[in-house]
């Protein structure tokens, strides 16, 4: 009688134990997802160890891409979609909050969609340009990002400036 109580005891205490290991497995929300470069940043990678992580993962995505099915090369086809649609349909609520939060005119709207779309634009083919070094693409973006800022800023008022300043410095507060 004691031996069967021992084992049920053991039992338990041991699934117990299992149950409290694969909790701890599971590290947050992007737990089993792919290494992306801002996990590699602190590392201080050279430019040929950058090279031959950009070949890497080159290679296992052709890889991964070859063992897939036409119904699963779609099924992803239509999941990259999806997030691309969701996106520009964020995209399209956080402007429109912007606009409120700034009181901005109809023109200043229109002005400002097109100074965003001309950004992403040229951004796009700055990213795409493969002749280009990682740093120089960096360079790049930053000198684009800064022209877009002072263009954007030259539109608005001061006291529209003062606000898109206090939403970059809250952005989850509402400004009113």
């Amino acid at each position: 009688m004691k031996k069967i109580f021992a084992t049920i005891a053991m039992g338990l205490i041991l699934s117990g134990a299992m149950a409290q290991d694969s909790t701890q497995l599971k590290k947050g929300p992007h737990h089993g997802k792919h290494f992306n470069r801002a996990s590699f940043a602190d590392l201080q990678l050279t430019a040929d160890q950058k090279k031959q992580l950009a070949q890497l993962h080159q290679e296992h995505h052709e890889k991964v891409m070859a063992i897939l099915s036409p119904e699963q090369k779609a099924k992803l086809a239509q999941r990259k979609a999806d997030r691309q649609k969701a996106f520009a349909a964020n995209s399209e609520k956080r402007f429109e909050h912007l606009k409120k939060a700034l009181k901005l005119t109809d023109d200043q709207a229109d002005k400002m969609k097109s100074l965003n779309e001309k950004y992403r634009e040229e951004a796009g083919l700055i990213r795409a340009n493969k002749q280009l070094a990682e740093a120089q693409q960096r360079v790049q973006l930053q000198k684009l990002s800064a022209d877009h800022r002072s263009e954007v800023n030259a539109m608005l008022s001061a006291e529209q400036q003062e606000t898109l300043r206090q939403l970059k410095q809250h952005p989850k507060r509402t400004v009113r």
